[in-house]
């Protein structure tokens, strides 16, 4: 086969051909992590043609280079629109979401500065319509939270406490898109598990909690602050329901008031804080803390990607406000859940429970902290003998 052939033919594979051979392009033009990485491997020549970087070493690759590298990833997930659209000319066309290159690169998140560049990159692809290879099923990250949606449904308004055993009432059983209900928990575990979010939570960390009271009250040991016990957990929360007793606490006094005072306290109460000191160290999920989501031309950490997509609209959505307005119990709903299996489901890669949760305050976006023990493993003297304490009033 003919040299020209075979670049026809991959040139029809990936929407790709060579189109700049006399341009060469620096990692600091290229804004993309994954795509400076495939700069810094390909380095020809000692300028750059973009940014006019010189050295005495070679600094820059071909374009051309980057740009297939570019068209291989993309060619993954787009393709041409004749190839798997449905065309209706009295309709309209192509029936189904068709985009141009420049449209299909602000949709994969592709970002650079120079224009030049930018023109040049457009220029490499011969193929300037592009639809969605797998155009009627949901992405990976997209699947896993329509999922979530489904799942805050069912246990806010059909089953709170048989919720594992429902199918996905909307999606037939074998569609790539079908999630069941009773899935949902665990397949956000495995999530949580391949992005390595479960961290160790040092000894010695500080934590502040807050109550409101009397003026006249005076509030200066460790069971006026700490969790409170069974039989006074009457109120439900974000992470636990009313009866389940948890220790919420906040890196500082001002975020610890915020997450505990909704309005004004009233002319005769006030609020006192105090702090905690951790003993031992505690494996946590860290929902805090997210790490960067992965390019797009990071071919290997296609999956990590996916998963950090769904991960990233998940923590923002269990960090959605909730008024108390009298039905925060139904809105608390699917996070108990959530946290219940976290608790008591979920280990660490080693085999270790999970004692917490790190998340961002709804109200100012500072760390908060749940941590999953009761008030004697708080205190210094404790009704009932413990394992351990893990916290010590400071």
């Amino acid at each position: 086969m003919g040299r020209v052939k075979q670049m026809l033919i991959r040139a029809d594979d990936i929407g790709w051909m060579p189109n700049n051979e006399d341009k060469y392009v620096c990692a600091s033009c290229m804004e993309d992590q994954a795509l400076q990485e495939v700069v810094e491997r390909n380095l020809e020549k000692n300028v750059c043609s973009y940014c006019g970087k010189r050295s005495r070493k070679g600094i820059a690759a071909p374009l051309d280079i980057v740009t297939e590298h570019m068209a291989e990833c993309i060619s993954r997930v787009y393709t041409d629109p004749a190839e798997v659209l449905p065309f209706e000319s009295s309709e309209g066309g192509y029936q189904g979401t068709v985009y141009d290159t420049q449209e299909l690169l602000g949709e994969i998140g592709f970002i650079i500065e120079s224009n030049k560049l930018f023109e040049d990159i457009c220029s490499s692809f011969v193929r300037n319509d592009w639809a969605e290879r797998d155009w009627l099923i949901l992405s990976p990250d997209q699947r896993k939270f329509y999922g979530w949606e489904d799942f805050k449904r069912a246990v806010k308004h059909k089953r709170r406490y048989t919720f594992w055993s429902m199918d996905d009432e909307n999606e037939e059983k074998g569609h790539p898109d079908y999630m069941p209900v009773g899935n949902v928990l665990a397949e956000i575990a495995e999530v949580i598990q391949s992005a390595d979010l479960v961290k160790t939570m040092k000894k010695g960390t500080k934590i502040w909690r807050v109550q409101i009271h009397d003026k006249n009250e005076v509030l200066d040991k460790d069971t006026d602050f700490t969790t409170p016990p069974v039989e006074k957990a009457i109120q439900p929360n974000r992470m636990s329901p009313a009866g389940v007793p948890m220790f919420y606490g906040a890196d500082d006094f001002e975020t610890a008031y915020r997450e505990t005072v909704d309005s004004n306290i009233g002319k005769d109460k006030i609020v006192t804080g105090g702090c905690f000191t951790t003993l031992v160290e505690l494996r946590i999920l860290d929902l805090a803390n997210m790490p960067p989501i992965p390019s797009f031309f990071d071919a290997e950490r296609t999956d990590l990607r996916n998963n950090l997509l769904f991960l990233s609209r998940f923590v923002e959505d269990l960090a959605e406000p909730i008024q108390r307005d009298g039905c925060e119990h139904i809105e608390y709903v699917p996070t108990q859940a959530f946290t219940e299996y976290i608790r008591w489901m979920t280990k660490t890669s080693d085999g270790q429970p999970i004692y917490g949760i790190r998340y961002r305050s709804s109200r100012n976006g500072k760390i908060c902290y749940v941590l999953f023990c009761e008030q004697d493993e708080c205190v210094d003297k404790p009704k009932y003998e413990v394992r351990q304490q893990v916290l010590c009033f400071d």
